[in-house]
């Protein structure tokens, strides 16, 4: 399954895998966005696999001293579970952010 990204209003929306074969487009998205201390958004609410390729990337984007931290918003449980596995105490430069999920209104 190939990996779409899509600029939004907050950052970037990723959708489909995100392994060896398709990394490359992120690879180069983060060179891109690597400017200046904004952080960079990902919406990963599409991403439904990931693998140690996409880790490694992510890592390497974080790590880098040419921009502000990533930012994953709203990763699949996929994702979510390989970051607490691979990285349980986080790392500099590498941030999880889930968006709250409003109440059911009451009946």
């Amino acid at each position: 399954m190939p990996l779409e990204i899509t600029a939004t209003d907050e950052g970037y929306r990723l959708e489909g895998e995100l392994d060896m074969a398709t990394v490359d487009g992120l690879s180069e998205l983060l060179r891109a966005a690597a400017k200046g201390d904004d952080p960079i958004v990902l919406d990963f609410s599409g991403v439904l696999f990931m693998d140690s390729s996409g880790l490694r990337v992510l890592l390497e984007g974080a790590r880098s001293d040419d921009c502000g931290p990533v930012v994953i918003k709203d990763p699949s449980d996929q994702v979510r579970r390989l970051l607490e596995i691979s990285i349980p105490d986080g790392v500099p430069g590498l941030r999880v952010r889930s968006t709250p999920i409003p109440p059911a209104p009451a009946a």
